[in-house]
């Protein structure tokens, strides 16, 4: 573990961070696949359809919404799906693709990360949204690609070299944004289940909900104070490895709240 929360000043040393951390996944992979319970919820989607019983007691034809279920998704399936991703991406930063990343941390940029965060930060949200009542197809599809098309918005600015300017441009602002909707799309499922649910949301869900939302923004400060240049992160590997940092923690959080809610036997 000090191993994978100790910060390395030469580019050419991140390999071993890389093993580290895919190593840690590995092991958090190894305890939710032994101790973890199958906890499923249901993927259903919503449409509008004819009224038979209405038609038949006012002779019109009346229209109201419905909803029909599609499958199952397991949430441990998905931890895993999260965990392994990392796995193998970490894997491949510390060895068949060691020289390229060092190459992209040289030039000040590193589109595997920007790749990588938004897939993860895309499930974690979907996580976070099923385990708060979110169950149609699309608005998950919707939380699951803004969280990309926001780590994209990042990529294409990190290549143009714009983070290395003194402020943030209107493209990093509205990467921010892109990020707080799935959050903000979640949280009105949260109040709603507060205000018109029979006994709400666990306890345990609040505390999931609040630490996920400010350590997935938490990615933000990094890059105000990387844009700044402010102390350390004058350097851009100390910012890279910041990143790195927020994640591992990000995930971790993620995943012992949701085992301590709906996992555990």
């Amino acid at each position: 573990m000090k191993k994978i929360l100790s910060f390395s000043s030469k580019i050419s040393d991140i390999y071993k961070v890389n093993y580290a951390m895919a190593f840690y996944y590995l092991i958090q992979l190894s305890l939710i696949i032994f101790i973890a319970k199958d906890y499923s919820l249901p993927i259903s989607t919503s449409y509008i359809t004819s009224d038979q019983l209405l038609v038949n007691a006012n002779g019109n034809s009346v229209i109201s919404s419905a909803n029909s279920h599609l499958f199952d998704v397991n949430i441990k399936i998905l931890i895993v799906i999260l965990l392994v991703i990392s796995i193998i991406m970490y894997g491949c930063l510390a060895t068949i693709y060691r020289n390229h990343y060092v190459k992209y941390l040289k030039r000040q940029n590193n589109p595997i990360r920007w790749i990588q965060s938004g897939i993860s930060n895309g499930l974690i949200l979907v996580l976070v949204g099923m385990l708060g009542g979110i169950y149609e197809l699309s608005t998950l599809g919707i939380i699951f690609i803004l969280p990309i098309m926001a780590s994209v918005i990042l990529l294409i600015e990190e290549q143009h070299k714009s983070l290395n300017q003194n402020s943030l441009s209107v493209w990093n602002k509205f990467s921010l944004v892109t990020a707080v909707i799935p959050l903000l799309i979640i949280l009105c499922y949260v109040i709603s289940a507060g205000i018109y649910g029979v006994k709400g949301i666990g306890m345990y869900y609040y505390f999931l909900y609040v630490t996920v939302s400010f350590l997935y923004l938490s990615s933000y400060i990094n890059l105000y104070l990387k844009t700044k240049k402010f102390g350390l992160w004058e350097k851009y590997i100390y910012s890279e490895q910041v990143y790195q940092m927020l994640e591992i923690v990000l995930i971790t959080v993620l995943i012992w709240q949701i085992f301590a809610g709906v996992l555990h036997s």
